[in-house]
């Protein structure tokens, strides 16, 4: 594995929806340290600023370290976790994913899931799921089991999507939050 997979790795895999790129954040502090001066405004942003002397204009790159995915937003009696969505996310897409809630006693992993088709009529199976209709299953059977594994309300969920490189002749990769974060490197 090379130098820039290696990076593209570690940048695309660390947490990050809106609001709590604590990870990113750091990761990306650890690159740009050797490039210039860094700060961290009072909304998170992380700031690089290479010093030089030039009579050319300078030069503002801007990008994006947040990603897309969802918030705890209720707990139902069954055990079963609602959600907000953090982003752009098509309902299409959403079913079946595998993702990670941040908890206080650390990651939870689930499944977006949604009414049994057994329990469907006909009518229903032919519609997409409404996320309204969705919950995310952890394998609890009870409102207590869930607060035992340390989700709370306002937890941020974060999509999984392990990083792999394609079976194509170019090298190209296939990951989630690719969209800006690999902006902000360069």
């Amino acid at each position: 594995m090379d130098r820039t997979e290696l990076f593209l790795r570690e940048l695309t895999q660390a947490s990050g929806v809106s609001g709590y790129e604590d990870d990113i954040r750091r990761i990306l502090k650890k690159h740009l340290s050797p490039l210039g001066d860094i700060s961290v405004d009072r909304l998170g942003s992380l700031i690089c600023h290479v010093s030089g002397v030039t009579d050319e204009p300078g030069v503002m790159l801007a990008a994006h370290m947040d990603q897309i995915g969802f918030m705890v937003k209720a707990i139902t009696d069954r055990g079963f976790i609602k959600f907000n969505s953090l982003g752009g996310w098509s309902n299409q897409f959403m079913m079946a994913h595998r993702v990670n809630i941040l908890t206080i006693k650390g990651n939870v992993v689930g499944t977006i899931t949604g009414p049994s088709p057994d329990i469907m009529t006909d009518e229903e199976r032919k519609k997409p799921i409404e996320r309204k209709d969705m919950y995310i299953d952890i394998g609890g059977s009870s409102k207590k089991d869930i607060e035992v594994a340390g989700v709370r309300i306002g937890d941020p969920i974060i999509p999984v999507s392990d990083f792999a490189v394609l079976n194509v002749p170019r090298k190209t990769y296939m990951t989630k939050a690719f969209d800006d974060r690999v902006g902000v490197r360069h």
